[in-house]
């Protein structure tokens, strides 16, 4: 008597391979549970959560996990978001997270290079800022130029770092960052 195996069996006694592929599980591309255990951590550190395109619910619960501070619920939490993720288009995720890293790391290469225009300025004075208006010819010399005097005048006083951050808005806009 020939063993019952569940699957259809051809005339040579060889499992027919059309129904191997459902029965090899409930998906047809199961997640890539590594990938999305490395992007767990990343999601719940990204800024721009809205900018990246998923479910309202997995970035309901991602939201969640950010304001848990119980180190057990947030564990939980964590799995369900997993669970979420799954059912998500992790490459979609993963390539919104990448471009998101990317912009983060020019925009922190723009605010570097701003803060060393500024502290040059304060250091040289007007050639730095005639310098800076070179490259940028649209900024207001003027008032970059008064920023820059007050900001060495008022240095080391409580005033001083109101116009240190006004100054650095000033650079931000001329340099559109």
């Amino acid at each position: 008597m020939a063993r019952k195996t569940g699957f259809d069996v051809n005339e040579d006694g060889q499992i027919d391979r059309s129904d191997l592929e459902i029965a090899s599980g409930r998906h047809d591309d199961p997640p890539d549970i590594e990938k999305i255990q490395a992007l767990i951590p990343r999601l719940l550190e990204v800024q721009d959560l809205e900018s990246i395109e998923m479910g309202d619910r997995l970035r309901r619960e991602i939201l969640e996990a950010r304001r848990i501070t119980s180190r057990s619920a947030l564990r939980r939490q964590i799995r369900l978001i997993g669970k979420l993720m799954r059912a998500a288009d992790v490459d979609v995720i993963a390539d919104a997270l990448a471009d998101s890293g990317k912009q983060s790391v020019e925009r922190e290469r723009a605010f570097l290079m701003l803060e060393r225009w500024r502290n040059r300025m304060l250091a040289e004075g007007d050639p730095a800022v005639h310098d800076f208006a070179q490259e940028h010819p649209e900024v207001d010399r003027q008032r970059l130029r008064q920023l820059v005097r007050q900001a060495r005048k008022e240095a080391g006083t409580p005033k001083g770092a109101k116009t240190l951050k006004a100054l650095f808005k000033a650079l931000r806009e001329a340099a559109g960052v």
